[in-house]
């Protein structure tokens, strides 16, 4: 990056050279300010997703000081959690039916009286 740079000797400025474009016309030459770094030069973004996936193929665990780790650590694999059976008993629900009281329908419920049942003030 570096070697494309040169000190212009007449402005004292930092310059890229001039390229050639396909067609065969030359760009012109490109002031460049200190610590620029050209675009093609520039490493590829690695996102956390990809770092994360990255060094789970080399077995590495992200936070994990090599140095403190136990042999007990040294076999742990990363994402073996196995989730509990569920339980399919709910607390205080019994299964059976119980004969002490008759189910409830909508002919035993008592009917309200619609007349008001007060004394009506005239």
């Amino acid at each position: 990056a570096k070697s494309m740079q040169y000190l212009d000797p007449e402005t004292g400025f930092l310059m890229m050279p001039g390229s050639q474009r396909p067609d065969g016309s030359w760009r012109k030459p490109r002031r460049v300010k200190e610590g620029y770094t050209p675009q093609d030069e520039v490493p590829v973004y690695e996102s956390k997703g990809r770092a994360m996936a990255k060094a789970r193929e080399s077995g590495y665990i992200p936070g994990l000081h090599v140095e403190s780790t136990t042999p007990a650590l040294s076999n742990f694999k990363i994402d073996t959690f196995v989730p509990p059976k569920p339980v399919h008993t709910i607390p205080g629900l019994s299964m059976k039916p119980s004969s002490s009281q008759p189910p409830s329908t909508s002919k035993n419920k008592k009917k309200k009286n619609k007349t008001g049942g007060g004394s009506e003030v005239k």
